[in-house]
């Protein structure tokens, strides 16, 4: 199921208890958005959203482990600024390169995970999930997929 409509302005409402979501043509989603949501797999598409907003939310699902039902997320065009290194993604988490994960290199959604970053939740249960950066068109996409 695609829901298209715009969210509230208030957070309220904002989050989603649909398996799936599709964010498109939005305001700007941040961190707060991100760690509301309820479904499993989240696609954000032609909407703005920093390299920051995706930093913050990796660092609480590293640290909290929100949003706990999240399995993979999307987003087709991340605002980096031109000064920005690609790797401050990451910057201030516990992650190391893929391959020093130990995991295997594709994930079960078919996603090559080679040349992302390996994180790890703190805590009980301990997942992990690929971050990656990768070429769209004239800017970057993300993928965040966790593991099993």
């Amino acid at each position: 199921m695609e829901l298209l409509a715009t969210p509230p302005i208030g957070t309220e409402a904002f989050p989603m208890f649909y398996r799936e979501a599709v964010i498109t043509y939005s305001r700007e989603v941040i961190t707060e958005h991100l760690t509301r949501m309820t479904c499993e797999s989240l696609s954000i598409k032609d909407t703005k959203i920093t390299l920051y907003t995706i930093n913050e939310f990796l660092k609480r699902w590293q640290t909290q482990g929100d949003p706990k039902s999240l399995q993979k997320m999307y987003v087709n065009e991340v605002y980096i600024p031109a000064i920005t290194p690609v790797n401050d993604i990451v910057r201030g988490l516990n992650a190391a390169s893929w391959e020093a994960s130990g995991k295997p290199n594709i994930h079960k959604t078919g996603q090559d995970c080679t040349k992302g970053w390996a994180i790890r939740q703190n805590g009980a249960g301990e997942k992990w999930a690929t971050v990656l950066i990768e070429d769209f068109g004239k800017g970057k996409s993300f993928s965040f997929l966790v593991w099993d």
